[in-house]
């Protein structure tokens, strides 16, 4: 353990097993899902590109136009020139509005024999892309599934952001887990998830590409820590006389936010949803200390304390 509360040293033999539990979980995740998700993606997009593409093209753009979303044609349009195949499928490949579109209008768009050949093509295509974790487990804007909340922050298309969860949790997350228990953690890391990716689906509506990744739990964990480890010293580096907190928990705090942000790509919405997600930390933290504080009084009050 790197970091720990000055308070309240820490016993190696009672290690937090909440924090050393996500860590490895998400890593078993990572290593166990990215390997098939990777080659059924490629598969995915090698049998978009030639045989969904040049059917669905052409039909996206006046789609688009039609159900008021016009602003994203340029970008595509750009990825098509460009060759960004893969781009495309992404998007005309998760677009479930545009399917069921035309799907209902095939007559009118598409000659007999090519709109039975592209729905049985589209067919398989959606049970193969069904079967992504990100599908299964991932917050799609598309669909109001309210698990997915909780569990699209168990699974992540970027190993880097995996890893820098890991990171965050066996530097910062065992601190916070020795200082207020596991329950508070756990708390921190369910509104981060929660409340970011609510913002999330806010800021994205229109969306088509459902949302994966822990950036929003551990942005709720290092909002608990920024206000736990405000006071200067309260935090020590193992068992050296070297303390921080405050301004040093500040600037790791915001650090690693910004290091998350970059891996992510700038986008002011990401942004929002990370500074909510972060501040739902910081209210676990005074919600928290609120109960102590109530439990503490209840329990003088009742002459259970001993003190």
């Amino acid at each position: 353990m790197l970091l720990a509360p000055s308070q309240k040293p820490f016993d190696y033999r009672k290690p937090p097993r909440l924090s050393l539990g996500l860590a490895a979980f998400m890593l078993a995740l990572a290593f166990l899902l990215f390997p098939i998700d990777r080659a059924r993606l490629d598969h995915l997009h090698d049998s978009y590109r030639t045989q969904l593409l040049p059917v669905e093209w052409p039909l996206y753009g006046p789609y688009l136009m039609q159900t008021g979303r016009g602003g994203q044609l340029a970008a595509l349009e750009a990825a098509m020139v460009n060759g960004d195949t893969r781009l495309l499928s992404e998007r005309l490949g998760n677009d479930r509005g545009f399917v069921s579109n035309l799907r209902q209008g095939t007559t009118n768009y598409l000659e007999p024999e090519t709109a039975a050949h592209w729905d049985k093509t589209r067919q398989d295509f959606d049970s193969e892309r069904n079967r992504l974790s990100a599908q299964v487990l991932g917050l799609d804007p598309q669909r109001f599934r309210p698990i997915t909340f909780i569990s699209h922050a168990f699974t992540d298309s970027n190993l880097n952001s995996v890893l820098l969860s890991v990171v965050v949790l066996l530097l910062v997350g065992m601190a916070v887990e020795w200082s207020l228990g596991s329950g508070a953690l756990l708390t921190a890391w369910l509104a981060g998830s929660a409340v970011g990716g609510l913002a999330y689906g806010l800021s994205h509506l229109g969306g088509v590409v459902p949302l994966t990744g822990s950036t929003h739990a551990i942005g709720g964990i290092l909002g608990l820590a920024m206000l736990e480890y405000r006071r200067r010293g309260s935090l020590r580096l193992m068992d050296s006389a070297i303390t921080m907190g405050g301004a040093g928990m500040a600037v790791l705090c915001l650090g690693i936010l910004a290091l998350q942000a970059w891996l992510l790509g700038p986008d002011w919405r990401w942004m929002l949803s990370l500074g909510t997600a972060f501040s739902a930390g910081m209210v676990v933290n005074l919600l928290h200390h609120r109960w102590l504080a109530q439990k503490q009084w209840a329990c003088r009050a009742k002459w259970q304390c001993g003190a």
